[in-house]
């Protein structure tokens, strides 16, 4: 663990403190991971040519860069963050925001792709564990946990959840939220290119497709958050930003919608979806997508366990099928097995495109028929 700083001298903090780095920028080794904090100095060090370029010629090898608070904004300086999803210092979002190509989201912490982004002060202590159970597994990030004793009280003192900067993940949890605890929003899991072409084509996946594209429409106009979320691998046929990796042509996507990138058949595991839907202050999801009996299923099913109802789009979610059942043997047997779990609490609900109803955003979604009873 290195101190760095762009000379190998002391650096008196604004009140005092005195951090002693080990070694300069130009003494620095390539580093595996680098933290970029925060504070009032990044708003002169966005400006200082010799530490942007310490920090991207870094983050050219590095496995990870993370920021803490305002830090943010040194790694948009120097070219991590555009066309990424990042949060910062509450006081300083719409700041972010203002740059105009950062997607800013009111998290504690954020994780796009291999740039970690977090809130202030001790939203940094949150990113850490998350970010120590992504490199070494969740008993490493749980025994740093339990030997620091940090398990918030979830206590708030005062009444700052009504501040009018106040972020979205704190309003939601406060009387005063900025949206209701039963909010719904909708996942669009691993709809992309080289699964509806070629080999690897799902069963009807432009029919499946015009199905999400008007579930998504229906959630859009009832004010339901859209969450598109992305498979990726570091080789292979979901290589990260390849033309395969990219959405499917025909879905509709807009730009206030969300994204997340995952790494397994778990859209919750080793990303922020649940930070994500915290902020949003969601408490049930509609899924649809592709594959049946992998990401869908397998997200379903942990949504269940962490206490989220669903409401499962019975034809819009579609499988390549195997050797023992066709794609529609599959489809059907998730609609009414995925329908028939009790043992989590939340229930699944299986819904046609078109018997799905969504009401306010105070109020969860309706159907008028469920797709269990239609068999």
């Amino acid at each position: 663990c290195l101190i760095v700083a762009q000379a190998a001298r002391p650096v008196v903090c604004a009140k005092g403190l005195s951090i002693n780095p080990h070694v300069s920028f130009a003494d620095c080794p390539a580093l595996d991971w680098l933290l970029v904090p925060g504070g009032m100095g990044t708003r002169r060090e966005v400006d200082n040519p010799v530490l942007l370029e310490f920090v991207a010629a870094q983050a050219r090898h590095c496995r990870a860069v993370l920021s803490v608070c305002t830090g943010a904004f040194v790694l948009h300086a120097a070219g991590l963050l555009s066309g990424r999803t990042a949060t910062t210092h509450w006081a300083s979002l719409d700041r972010l925001r203002a740059l105009g190509d950062v997607k800013v989201v009111e998290a504690r912490h954020v994780r796009d792709g291999d740039v970690w982004t977090s809130a202030g002060v001790s939203a940094g202590i949150d990113l850490m564990l998350a970010f120590i159970a992504s490199q070494a597994g969740e008993d490493a990030a749980g025994k740093v946990q339990f030997q620091s004793e940090y398990y918030p009280s979830a206590i708030r003192y005062g009444d700052c959840a009504s501040h009018a900067q106040a972020p979205g993940y704190l309003k939601s949890t406060h009387g005063m939220r900025a949206a209701p605890a039963n909010r719904t929003a909708v996942l669009v899991i691993d709809v992309q290119q080289v699964l509806c072409e070629g080999e690897h084509a799902a069963f009807e996946s432009q029919q499946v497709i015009g199905r999400i594209n008007e579930v998504c429409a229906k959630a859009r106009a009832a004010g339901v958050p859209v969450i598109f979320v992305q498979h990726e691998s570091t080789s292979g046929y979901l290589e990260f930003q390849t033309d395969a990796w990219q959405l499917a042509r025909g879905l509709d996507a807009e730009a206030a919608d969300l994204r997340i990138r995952k790494t397994s058949a778990d859209a919750f595991h080793r990303t922020n979806l649940q930070q994500l839907l915290d902020a949003h202050g969601v408490g049930e999801l509609v899924i649809c997508g592709m594959h049946t009996e992998y990401c869908v299923d397998t997200t379903t099913r942990r949504a269940l366990a962490l206490g989220y109802p669903v409401v499962l789009v019975d034809d819009a979610h579609t499988s390549e099928g195997n050797r023992h059942l066709s794609a529609s043997q599959v489809i059907r047997h998730h609609n009414l097995t995925l329908a028939n779990i009790g043992s989590f609490g939340p229930r699944v609900r299986a819904v046609s495109t078109e018997d799905l109803r969504f009401g306010s955003e105070d109020q969860p979604i309706q159907s008028t028929t469920s797709a269990a009873t239609r068999q």
